[in-house]
């Protein structure tokens, strides 16, 4: 495959050919309960009890993200301390409702510490160089400009299609994965098709090659794994040999765009749709150079890759628990949209995300200084009951036009609100009716199943090898 990517893009010299096919093996072993996992903080080692729940558990707002079921010590949390520092973790850790809205539309919390655009492990890598130009990384005036830019860009999608799309491209995955033409690494695995699938929807609409989709997931996985917390120099070094490919890929793509008369070595029209519109927005709203707009293509890969994954697993899990609701289904297919709305509030796929304080702030009762770290525990919000009532009740008639619009965090609000959640929703939602409409069995999918590894994603790892017996 990385033949073929330099036939397509042979003037670029900055493919790593050699680390192509080494791929970040998924753990599908970190349910909490074979993990060791920390107190909740230092001085809160005597057991307290809340609802029933212990707060001297052995979990913590991180560790909790892949515990079987985290939202009793959620609900702990938001019941007694939606506010506090965790000296185990050295920061802030927000989980009410009310004090998470609040820091999400404050300018005075912000994405990245002050004096540190990049995170020290990834300065000088060319993940780190990525990471830098994000949207979703940036603040102030840059990042609404370039946010702009990304909105316009997102406007003509049709959700509708997008569905449609992804419904057909689950076909495609369930049918193809994974590549027979790729090898894993030592002990690895390929990734998780419900982790391929965003890959395939999304760089299909950006104009990627059909032939450079698979390699693209690995090269996605690798990226992903690299720029989350805690990712190891290993992994950093993976992610940085992956960038090295996609910045190639989009490159490839944004020099044809200049020339749509040109045609690609195959002789076929390119197709590059959602990348020529973001490229013209971001001329237009914010005057940006081609390493921000390559980085912010990939950036729309990397937010729909895990989020989607998420979403897809923790709708069909939330299905198989619940046989009347798939009855349902059956006779209004129509529900799906705010079944899967409702699984992003009452099992997020993003359990938390952080900010940084760019002066001194009391909130809640707490003084806060110029540059703390805030854990905002997104998950633990959206079943806190002032923001929606019976809050452990799933009720897909929350998302009814009907109803008032619940509270919903896991996209975040205020400046950084998520312009691709619809497309997130969309994606989910096309995968999850493909996998339905084929009459999978859902017990043996979702049998035994696990979640990887991450401080901020809930992310189920299914057996989909069963779909192809």
């Amino acid at each position: 495959m990385c033949r073929e990517l330099k036939k397509y893009y042979g003037l670029y010299r900055n493919i790593n050919v050699d680390n192509c096919c080494n791929v970040v093996g998924m753990n599908t072993e970190t349910n909490s309960q074979t993990m060791t996992l920390s107190p909740l903080c230092e001085r809160d080692s005597q057991s307290r009890s809340c609802g029933g729940v212990s707060l001297s558990q052995p979990l913590d707002p991180i560790a909790a993200v892949t515990a079987p079921d985290p939202y009793p010590f959620y609900a702990a949390l938001v019941a007694e301390r939606p506010l506090y520092f965790d000296d185990r973790l050295g920061m802030w850790v927000a989980s009410g409702a009310e004090v998470i809205e609040n820091i999400l539309n404050c300018r005075a919390f912000r994405v990245r510490p002050l004096n540190e655009a990049v995170p020290k492990p990834l300065l000088g890598t060319r993940a780190g160089d990525i990471f830098g130009q994000l949207v979703r990384m940036r603040d102030g005036a840059s990042q609404a400009a370039l946010k702009q830019a990304v909105c316009s860009a997102f406007a003509p999608v049709d959700t509708k299609a997008l569905v449609r799309r992804s419904d057909a491209w689950m076909q495609h995955l369930l049918q193809a994965h994974p590549p027979a033409d790729r090898r894993v690494g030592s002990g690895g695995t390929p990734p998780d098709i419900a982790c391929a699938l965003p890959v395939y929807a999304v760089g299909s609409l950006l104009g990627t090659p059909s032939d450079l989709l698979p390699s693209s997931v690995f090269w996605m996985e690798d990226f992903v794994r690299a720029i989350a917390p805690g990712s190891t120099p290993e992994q950093i070094a993976r992610g940085s040999a992956a960038a090295e490919n996609l910045v190639a890929v989009f490159q490839g793509l944004l020099q044809q765009a200049q020339f749509p008369d040109r045609r690609n070595p195959r002789g076929m029209p390119v197709n590059l749709g959602l990348l020529s519109s973001f490229a013209r927005s971001a001329c237009r709203h914010a005057g940006h150079e081609e390493v921000t707009i390559i980085a912010n293509a990939i950036g729309f890969l990397s937010q729909s890759y895990e989020a989607t994954a998420g979403l897809i697993g923790n709708t069909l899990i939330a299905l198989q628990k619940r046989p009347e609701l798939r009855r349902k289904l059956e006779d209004e297919p129509a529900m799906l949209g705010s079944v899967i709305r409702e699984v992003a509030r009452h099992d997020s796929p993003v359990q938390n995300t952080r900010r940084f304080l760019a002066e001194d702030k009391t909130l809640a009762g707490q003084d806060m200084r110029a540059g703390d770290a805030v854990l905002l525990v997104l998950a633990a919000a959206n079943r806190d009951p002032a923001a929606n009532p019976e809050p452990e009740h799933f009720d897909p008639g929350r998302f009814s036009p009907a109803r008032p619009n619940p509270s919903l965090f896991t996209f975040s609000a205020g400046a950084h609100l998520c312009p691709g959640a619809k497309m997130a929703l969309a994606l989910a939602q096309g995968g999850v009716q493909h996998v339905l409409a084929s009459e999978i069995d859902l017990e043996r999918l979702v049998a035994g199943f696990g979640y990887r590894a991450s401080q901020n994603g809930r992310i189920p790892v299914l057996r989909w090898e069963t779909t192809r017996s």
